[in-house]
Formats: structure tokens, C-alpha cells, sequence
């Protein structure tokens, strides 16, 4: 290894990657960074004295090559563009292209469907997606249809195959920004509308278990919160999500979310321990901090900034300085060193 202790050479990562079961060539690592999957080099000439030169690698570029391999060698992620989107959503600093792409699609795919959905189903149906008889007939073949999504089959089954339709209508209507808590005129309708989410959010735990102080989770119905982030929805634009694809603002909204999505997580497994699968409701939360679709991800880190992140009246910073207090107390790193899928 290099003496200095302020670089690697080629040979040195080379090394440490074969010592952790990956074999790759020097040539394959230059390749790797001119690809903008590892940090850039340094030349480093020895003076005319004694002449020639070497390459010289960043410190961090022997935890990122791991990571890389683990990606594109263990978890046989061939192309090259998932592999930077992971190594990006590890915290990685990788070339623009692997991260800003992914969130611009996203973008367009979310500003576009979401016309496309209002175009042909709310502003000429007359509101079909709002009512229950008419949206549930229309989503009916959910009930029935193969899906490669896990969330979504695992939500088909807390709702039951008769109300899927029920729950992707409700969820529709909150993505399009047109949901509101009293959309149904009666009251038998809301409570089953209520009792529809509660079950396909997870969430009928949250409101029975109880902590070692007797306090439940959630005490109170939840629409009100669910109008709110609806209404944020509405407000965003293809060109305003596209606007805060920016290099500091999505950085700071994927560690944010890794550090939430990692404190539910742990919170989750603690409390499963002792009161089982599914406790206080947060196993459906946790499960979504292992969503792999990239599409998903990207997705759900644009929302999450443009909505949460964005909310003045939040308590994100407050959630997240007592999730990173824990960690710091429990001896653990800030930031998670083992990659996430």
C-alpha cells in the first residue's frame, strides 16, 4: 500500500478488492473512473531528478470501488447506469449523468401522467376518480392483474382483492392533487374510505400497540394529512420538479432519506422483537426504504424534497437530529457504509 496515506495507486485498490473477493485489473478500475464511476485521478510527477510519474487515487476511491464491485459483480447490476445511480444513492460522488437522468425522468413521468390521469379522468369524467362506485370499476382489474411491484402485491393483500380498486382510486386522487377528506358524501363512505388506507397503508397497528408509556402511535384519523401532502402534489409542475434537479438540493434530499428511511428501519426491528411482524404499523414504512425499482426511487426523492422537505411547518430536522443522536449514542457511523439496494 502506499506510504503516504494520502492516496492509492492502481495496484493498491486492485489489491483490496481482491482481498474482499472481487478481481479486477488496473486497467479496469482507469476505465471505471473515466466512466465517472470513481473518482479522477492525480498524475503525479516525480521531477526531473529522478523522473517518470504515477497515479494516484483519492483515499475514498477504495470504499467506492467495493461498492461498486458489490453492485456490478454480487448483485449483477450489468449496465453501467444503474450502477452509478446505486453508488449515487449511497452517498458516492459519481459523474452527473448517473443520478441527474434518472430524477429528470422521473420528473417528466410524474408531471406527465398526472395530466394525462386529470386529462382523462377527472376534469372530463366529472370527478369518476373521486366517486367510489365509478373509480372502483375502473380500477376493478387490479383485483386480478400480475405485478412485479412487491409493494404494491403486498398492499393488494392488507386491502383484500374486492377494495384494490377502492385503494388505487383513493391513492389516484391523492396523486393528482384532487383528494380531499370530505370527497364522499356520507359517512358510512368516509369511514370506508378511512378503513380502506388504514389497511393499505399498514397502519391498523399504529392505533393498538402501544409503547411502554401506553400511548399508541396515532390516536386521530390521518385524511386531514393526506389532504395536505394531495395539495402539495397539485401545486408541482414538470418544470418546477425539473428546476430542483440541482447537484446540493437532490444530495440533501437522498441523505435525508436514507437517514429516515434508516431510523424507521431500526426502529421497526426493535419493536418487532418484542411485539412482532407489522408493530405499531411502520413494517409497510421500513419495507418502503427497500423499494430497488429505480424509477420508484427517483420518484419518491423528488416528492419527498418538494413536499416534506419543503414543508416550512415539518418536524423533518427534529425527527432526523433525534434519529442521528440515536445512532451517534448507539456508537454507530452517521452515515450507513453498507450499501443499499
Amino acid at each position: 500500500m502506499s506510504n503516504s496515506g494520502e492516496f492509492d495507486l492502481a495496484k493498491d485498490l486492485a489489491l483490496r478488492a481482491q482481498k474482499a473477493g472481487f478481481f479486477v485489473s488496473t486497467d479496469q478500475i482507469a476505465r471505471w473512473s473515466r466512466d465517472g464511476l470513481l473518482p479522477k485521478p492525480h498524475q503525479h510527477g516525480f521531477g526531473p531528478v529522478i523522473g517518470g510519474s504515477e497515479t494516484r487515487y483519492p483515499l475514498e476511491t477504495g470504499k467506492q470501488l467495493l461498492a461498486l464491485c458489490y453492485f456490478h459483480i454480487t448483485e449483477r447490476y450489468r449496465t453501467l447506469e444503474v450502477v452509478g445511480w446505486y453508488l449515487w444513492l449511497n452517498g458516492f460522488a459519481v459523474s452527473d449523468k448517473y443520478w441527474r437522468r434518472p430524477l429528470e425522468t422521473a420528473a417528466r413521468t410524474f408531471a406527465d401522467g398526472r395530466q394525462l390521469i386529470k386529462r382523462r379522468l377527472l376534469d372530463t369524467a366529472m370527478g369518476i376518480v373521486s366517486d367510489r362506485a365509478a373509480g372502483s370499476q375502473l380500477f376493478s382489474a387490479l383485483a386480478i392483474a400480475p405485478s412485479e411491484n412487491r409493494q404494491f402485491r403486498r398492499a393488494r393483500r392488507r386491502v383484500g382483492a374486492a377494495q384494490i380498486g377502492d385503494f388505487c382510486r383513493l391513492m389516484t386522487t391523492i396523486a393528482v392533487g384532487a383528494y380531499r377528506a370530505d370527497n364522499q358524501h356520507h359517512e358510512a363512505d368516509r369511514e370506508e374510505d378511512r378503513s380502506i388506507l388504514t389497511r393499505g397503508f399498514g397502519l391498523r397497528r399504529a392505533y393498538t400497540d402501544r409503547l411502554d408509556n401506553g400511548v399508541t402511535l396515532l390516536s386521530k384519523p390521518f385524511e386531514s394529512d393526506l389532504e395536505r401532502f394531495s395539495a402539495q402534489l397539485r401545486t408541482l409542475s414538470g418544470p418546477s420538479l425539473l428546476r430542483s434537479v440541482t447537484t446540493e438540493r437532490m444530495k440533501h434530499a437522498r441523505d435525508d432519506l436514507r437517514l429516515l428511511f434508516s431510523g424507521l428501519m431500526g426502529t421497526y426491528r426493535n419493536l418487532e422483537k418484542e411485539h412482532g411482524k407489522n408493530a405499531f404499523g411502520l413494517g409497510v414504512i421500513a419495507d418502503f426504504g427497500t423499494i430497488t425499482d429505480i424509477k420508484l426511487q427517483a420518484l419518491i426523492i423528488l416528492l419527498f424534497d418538494a413536499t416534506i422537505r419543503s414543508d416550512p411547518d415539518n418536524q423533518l430536522r427534529k425527527i432526523l437530529a433525534e434519529i442521528e443522536a440515536k445512532r451517534v449514542s448507539n456508537g454507530r457511523k452517521p452515515v450507513d457504509t453498507e450499501p443499499a439496494r
